[in-house]
């Protein structure tokens, strides 16, 4: 008779065990949705993680950006930075197009980032290897420069999530 006792226990415990395990299941198929249907660009999307901001729905190849940003940089200057740069635990940060920072400058305000002046990008003029494209941070527009000029600051991205 115990041994009954002990097998229904059992058969409770496992009937309020995958119970749960489907509550669990559905309550992340509920935020999954949820995310999914985030717009990227509103203050919600964005997580200050102290040195850097998290995107819960990533905008393009951007998962994260740097909050602070590096000053008077050459573009090869920042190309090194953007490879030694250590955040939250993350080692693969590297220096964004042209196309990201501006997309960066739009989301500025709402993720709370440094406006940061003129900052380099990735973005390499075709056929004038010596120059690179940077994005003007007070207005928003696209210039290039020579990579050698010791002017514009650098602030880094990231998209891969640690494994």
């Amino acid at each position: 008779e115990t041994i009954k006792k002990l097998e229904s226990a059992n058969s409770e415990k496992d009937k309020t065990i995958s119970k749960l395990n489907k509550q669990v299941d559905k309550q992340k198929e509920d935020l999954k949705e949820m995310q999914s249907n985030l717009d990227p660009y509103s203050k919600l999307n964005f997580i200050d993680k102290g040195d850097y901001i998290k995107l819960r729905k990533p905008i393009g190849n951007i998962r994260m950006i740097q909050k602070g940003f590096a000053e008077d940089k050459t573009w090869y200057e920042a190309m090194d930075y953007a490879k030694e740069l250590r955040l939250g635990d993350f080692d693969d940060w590297r220096v964004p197009t042209k196309e990201e920072l501006e997309e960066i400058y739009k989301i500025k305000d709402a993720c709370g980032i440094e406006p940061g002046g003129c900052l380099w990008s990735s973005s390499t003029i075709v056929g004038y290897t010596i120059a690179a494209d940077f994005v003007n941070f007070n207005n928003g527009d696209v210039y290039s420069n020579r990579k050698d000029i010791s002017a514009y600051g650098v602030r880094c991205v990231r998209y891969r999530r640690k494994q």
